[in-house]
């Protein structure tokens, strides 16, 4: 009985690993494919659009983008 639970246990542990590489593939693959979308759409931003969107992932508030750009 131990031997077959062991058995099962390590079947169960090698298909959750495949599952999670499986995962892994495609979370790498639809990331490649987002970040060469979002590169496209960067670039046809212009440059006053791409000084805002820089100062939002720096993580500046709305007012702050505001003093900053003097608007």
């Amino acid at each position: 009985m131990v031997v077959i639970s062991s058995f099962l246990v390590i079947i169960y542990i090698q298909i959750t690993k495949r599952k999670i590489e499986t995962l892994s593939d495609q979370i790498r693959n639809q990331s490649k494919t987002k970040s060469e979308e979002i590169e496209v759409l960067l670039h046809e931003l212009t440059e006053r659009q791409r000084e805002v969107y820089n100062l939002i992932l720096s993580g500046k508030t709305n007012k702050e983008i505001m003093s900053e750009l003097f608007i």
